[in-house]
């Protein structure tokens, strides 16, 4: 079930994402501006002339220029992030789905019922999750939590008549579990991020961070690029 739920959530994120029209024309300026500051920084690009409809301005400073587009860059990636963020936290949420399917927040045995891994073994007592079972009255769910810039939590939240109460349990995993724990969740995070980051649905929002990320260290690291390539 939670599988087919995790399957529903990528494909109506891809719709999503096919269908923000301001997102994609963020990107492009975005990769727009990056690529122009690869042109005119590291590959050593020269500009004589710049027409844009109204006016001509010939004999530019290229150092004024390079420093133009790396404000521009950084304003673009500023209008770029007010579009992307739901995304991100769409992102975000299946990362965390799928994070909770690993054995080790939650491991059911299909024979005997018998639960563990970090969601069960530090629930609270009247904890019961739709993997284990229901009672008459409800069910609750876990959830995996992580705020900026290094918290991580469990949160339990109870269910009756399928509405959920205001109220939930937060279990730090550092402060209330341990450091040992916390450090096994942190790289198994990373290990999830890692082996999905080719997925297309992190390439179409992620990827104009990265190639803006590399032009920026580009032009940092010009001088040393252009020695290796001559």
């Amino acid at each position: 079930m939670t599988s087919t739920l995790i399957f529903d959530k990528i494909e109506q994120l891809k719709i999503d994402i096919d269908s923000d029209d301001g997102l994609k024309v963020k990107r492009k300026y975005v990769f727009g501006a990056s690529f122009m500051l690869v042109i005119l920084g590291v590959l050593g690009g020269k500009v004589t002339e710049v027409n844009i409809g109204i006016a001509k301005f010939e004999s530019l400073n290229l150092k004024a220029l390079e420093f133009f587009l790396i404000f521009w860059v950084f304003a673009c990636l500023i209008r770029y992030y007010g579009y992307a963020k739901n995304h991100q936290r769409k992102i975000k949420n299946i990362l965390h789905m799928r994070l909770l399917k690993d054995p080790y927040f939650l491991k059911v045995c299909q024979y005997s019922d018998e639960a563990s891994g970090l969601i069960y073994d530090y629930a609270p007592s009247d904890f019961y999750s739709l993997e284990i079972g229901c009672n008459n009255n409800g069910y609750s769910e876990s959830t995996y939590i992580s705020r900026f810039p290094m918290c991580r939590e469990i949160s339990y939240i109870w269910s009756i008549d399928g509405i959920f109460e205001p109220d939930a349990k937060v279990v730090n995993i550092w402060l209330d579990i341990g450091k040992r724990e916390y450090i096994k969740v942190i790289f198994l995070e990373l290990k999830y991020k890692f082996f999905r980051f080719l997925d297309r649905e992190y390439l179409d929002i992620y990827g104009a961070y990265i190639f803006s990320i590399v032009a920026l260290m580009a032009y940092v690291f010009r001088d040393f690029i252009s020695a290796f390539i001559n």
